[in-house]
Protein backbone atom coordinates (compact mmCIF):
# COMPACT_ATOMS: atom_id res chain seq x y z
CA UNK A 1 0.00 0.00 0.00
CA UNK A 2 1.35 3.43 -0.90
CA UNK A 3 2.14 5.75 2.04
CA UNK A 4 -0.43 8.42 2.82
CA UNK A 5 0.45 11.89 1.44
CA UNK A 6 1.83 14.41 3.93
CA UNK A 7 -0.50 17.14 5.16
CA UNK A 8 0.46 20.78 5.49
CA UNK A 9 -0.23 22.19 8.92
CA UNK A 10 -3.06 24.60 8.13
CA UNK A 11 -6.13 25.79 10.04
CA UNK A 12 -8.26 22.87 8.94
CA UNK A 13 -5.58 20.32 9.83
CA UNK A 14 -5.60 21.26 13.53
CA UNK A 15 -7.68 18.55 15.26
CA UNK A 16 -10.87 19.91 16.82
CA UNK A 17 -10.16 23.53 15.87
CA UNK A 18 -13.82 24.38 15.35
CA UNK A 19 -14.67 23.12 18.84
CA UNK A 20 -11.82 25.10 20.39
CA UNK A 21 -13.00 28.29 18.71
CA UNK A 22 -16.52 27.78 20.07
CA UNK A 23 -15.13 27.29 23.56
CA UNK A 24 -16.04 23.59 23.84
CA UNK A 25 -12.76 21.73 23.33
CA UNK A 26 -12.97 18.02 22.69
CA UNK A 27 -11.76 15.93 25.63
CA UNK A 28 -8.42 14.24 25.13
CA UNK A 29 -7.29 11.12 26.91
CA UNK A 30 -4.58 11.84 29.47
CA UNK A 31 -2.88 9.34 31.77
CA UNK A 32 -2.89 11.84 34.64
CA UNK A 33 -4.97 14.98 35.36
CA UNK A 34 -3.15 18.14 34.25
CA UNK A 35 -3.74 21.76 33.30
CA UNK A 36 -4.04 22.93 29.65
CA UNK A 37 -0.68 24.70 29.89
CA UNK A 38 0.97 21.62 31.36
CA UNK A 39 -0.52 19.54 28.52
CA UNK A 40 0.87 22.01 26.00
CA UNK A 41 4.35 21.89 27.49
CA UNK A 42 4.28 18.10 27.75
CA UNK A 43 3.14 17.73 24.15
CA UNK A 44 5.76 20.19 22.96
CA UNK A 45 8.57 18.40 24.77
CA UNK A 46 7.42 15.05 23.41
CA UNK A 47 7.31 16.34 19.83
CA UNK A 48 10.24 18.71 19.71
CA UNK A 49 12.47 17.81 22.64
CA UNK A 50 13.61 20.76 24.75
CA UNK A 51 13.80 23.35 21.96
CA UNK A 52 11.86 26.16 23.60
CA UNK A 53 11.33 28.02 20.33
CA UNK A 54 9.25 25.08 19.12
CA UNK A 55 7.39 24.68 22.43
CA UNK A 56 6.14 28.26 22.37
CA UNK A 57 3.44 27.89 19.68
CA UNK A 58 1.82 25.05 21.65
CA UNK A 59 1.92 26.98 24.92
CA UNK A 60 -0.11 29.86 23.54
CA UNK A 61 -3.15 27.60 23.26
CA UNK A 62 -3.53 27.97 27.02
CA UNK A 63 -3.97 31.75 26.76
CA UNK A 64 -7.70 31.44 26.05
CA UNK A 65 -10.14 28.58 25.44
CA UNK A 66 -11.19 30.48 22.30
CA UNK A 67 -7.68 31.08 20.96
CA UNK A 68 -6.61 29.42 17.74
CA UNK A 69 -2.94 29.09 16.68
CA UNK A 70 -2.00 28.94 13.00
CA UNK A 71 1.47 28.17 11.66
CA UNK A 72 3.24 28.78 8.34
CA UNK A 73 0.71 31.15 6.76
CA UNK A 74 1.75 32.46 3.33
CA UNK A 75 1.43 36.27 3.24
CA UNK A 76 2.48 36.98 -0.34
CA UNK A 77 6.14 37.63 0.49
CA UNK A 78 6.93 34.53 2.48
CA UNK A 79 5.53 32.67 5.47
CA UNK A 80 4.40 33.96 8.84
CA UNK A 81 5.69 31.34 11.27
CA UNK A 82 3.19 31.69 14.12
CA UNK A 83 -0.15 33.47 14.47
CA UNK A 84 -2.68 33.49 17.26
CA UNK A 85 -6.32 34.39 16.61
CA UNK A 86 -8.38 35.28 19.65
CA UNK A 87 -11.03 37.64 21.04
CA UNK A 88 -8.28 40.20 21.74
CA UNK A 89 -7.23 40.32 18.09
CA UNK A 90 -4.58 38.77 15.89
CA UNK A 91 -1.02 38.31 17.13
CA UNK A 92 1.98 37.69 14.87
CA UNK A 93 4.76 35.98 16.82
CA UNK A 94 8.43 36.05 15.88
CA UNK A 95 10.39 33.76 18.21
CA UNK A 96 14.09 34.30 18.94
CA UNK A 97 16.43 32.16 21.05
CA UNK A 98 19.57 34.04 22.04
CA UNK A 99 22.65 33.21 24.11
CA UNK A 100 23.47 36.26 26.22
CA UNK A 101 21.60 39.11 27.88
CA UNK A 102 19.04 40.71 25.59
CA UNK A 103 17.84 44.32 25.67
CA UNK A 104 15.87 46.48 23.25
CA UNK A 105 17.32 49.66 21.77
CA UNK A 106 14.89 51.38 19.42
CA UNK A 107 14.13 48.88 16.66
CA UNK A 108 17.19 46.76 17.48
CA UNK A 109 17.98 43.89 19.81
CA UNK A 110 21.31 44.13 21.60
CA UNK A 111 22.75 40.86 22.89
CA UNK A 112 25.58 41.06 25.46
CA UNK A 113 27.91 38.22 26.39
CA UNK A 114 27.07 37.21 29.96
CA UNK A 115 30.69 36.29 30.75
CA UNK A 116 32.24 39.37 29.14
CA UNK A 117 29.96 42.46 29.15
CA UNK A 118 32.36 44.25 26.80
CA UNK A 119 31.34 41.86 24.00
CA UNK A 120 27.98 42.43 22.35
CA UNK A 121 26.28 42.52 18.98
CA UNK A 122 23.25 44.30 17.57
CA UNK A 123 20.43 42.85 15.48
CA UNK A 124 19.31 45.85 13.53
CA UNK A 125 15.72 46.46 12.49
CA UNK A 126 14.22 43.41 14.15
CA UNK A 127 11.23 45.31 15.56
CA UNK A 128 10.75 47.11 12.24
CA UNK A 129 10.58 43.72 10.50
CA UNK A 130 7.95 42.57 13.02
CA UNK A 131 5.83 45.64 12.24
CA UNK A 132 6.15 44.81 8.56
CA UNK A 133 4.86 41.28 9.14
CA UNK A 134 1.85 42.62 11.03
CA UNK A 135 1.12 45.15 8.27
CA UNK A 136 1.22 42.46 5.58
CA UNK A 137 -1.15 40.25 7.57
CA UNK A 138 -3.50 43.22 8.09
CA UNK A 139 -3.54 43.84 4.34
CA UNK A 140 -4.10 40.13 3.61
CA UNK A 141 -7.13 39.97 5.91
CA UNK A 142 -8.40 43.27 4.51
CA UNK A 143 -8.29 41.81 0.99
CA UNK A 144 -10.15 38.64 1.90
CA UNK A 145 -12.57 39.94 4.50
CA UNK A 146 -13.21 43.56 3.56
CA UNK A 147 -12.05 44.65 7.00
CA UNK A 148 -9.23 43.68 9.33
CA UNK A 149 -9.05 43.30 13.11
CA UNK A 150 -6.30 44.54 15.38
CA UNK A 151 -2.98 42.92 14.43
CA UNK A 152 -0.25 43.04 17.08
CA UNK A 153 3.36 42.02 16.38
CA UNK A 154 5.15 40.20 19.20
CA UNK A 155 8.82 39.25 19.45
CA UNK A 156 9.21 36.31 21.85
CA UNK A 157 12.63 36.01 23.50
CA UNK A 158 13.98 32.73 24.86
CA UNK A 159 17.10 33.57 26.84
CA UNK A 160 18.14 36.13 29.45
CA UNK A 161 15.79 39.08 29.04
CA UNK A 162 15.76 41.15 32.27
CA UNK A 163 12.95 43.46 31.13
CA UNK A 164 10.63 40.42 30.70
CA UNK A 165 8.12 42.60 28.80
CA UNK A 166 9.04 45.63 26.67
CA UNK A 167 6.50 47.81 24.87
CA UNK A 168 7.94 50.01 22.18
CA UNK A 169 7.20 51.35 18.70
CA UNK A 170 4.10 49.24 18.20
CA UNK A 171 5.83 45.94 19.00
CA UNK A 172 5.71 43.94 22.23
CA UNK A 173 8.92 42.11 23.14
CA UNK A 174 8.21 39.46 25.75
CA UNK A 175 10.10 36.64 27.41
CA UNK A 176 8.71 33.24 26.42
CA UNK A 177 7.70 32.41 29.98
CA UNK A 178 5.65 35.63 30.22
CA UNK A 179 3.83 35.18 26.92
CA UNK A 180 0.70 33.38 28.13
CA UNK A 181 0.08 35.81 31.01
CA UNK A 182 0.61 38.79 28.71
CA UNK A 183 -1.86 37.41 26.17
CA UNK A 184 -4.43 36.79 28.88
CA UNK A 185 -4.12 40.40 30.05
CA UNK A 186 -5.08 41.88 26.67
CA UNK A 187 -8.56 43.46 26.34
CA UNK A 188 -11.10 41.66 24.21
CA UNK A 189 -11.90 43.41 20.93
CA UNK A 190 -14.83 41.29 19.79
CA UNK A 191 -12.95 39.41 17.07
CA UNK A 192 -14.97 36.66 15.35
CA UNK A 193 -12.26 33.98 15.50
CA UNK A 194 -14.16 31.39 13.46
CA UNK A 195 -14.93 33.78 10.59
CA UNK A 196 -11.37 35.08 10.56
CA UNK A 197 -9.94 31.56 10.47
CA UNK A 198 -12.15 30.74 7.48
CA UNK A 199 -10.81 33.76 5.59
CA UNK A 200 -7.24 32.63 6.23
CA UNK A 201 -7.82 29.19 4.75
CA UNK A 202 -5.53 28.31 1.81
CA UNK A 203 -7.17 29.11 -1.51
CA UNK A 204 -9.12 32.12 -0.26
CA UNK A 205 -8.84 35.09 -2.59
CA UNK A 206 -9.56 38.80 -2.72
CA UNK A 207 -13.19 39.79 -2.25
CA UNK A 208 -14.91 40.66 -5.52
CA UNK A 209 -15.17 44.40 -6.17
CA UNK A 210 -17.23 44.21 -9.39
CA UNK A 211 -19.70 46.97 -9.95
CA UNK A 212 -23.35 45.99 -9.73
Amino acid sequence: MAPAPSRRHTVSSIPGWRDRVHGTPKPKASPTPSTPLANARSSANHTYGNDQRRCQPLQIRASSPRALPIHDLADGRGNLDHLLLGPAGVFVLDTKKREGTVCVDGDDLVVTNELDPTVSYREQGLLRAARGQAARLHDLVQERNGRAPWVQPIVVIWGTFPARVHLGKGVTVVHGRELVNWLRSQPHRGVDVLALAEHLQPGRHRRSSRAA
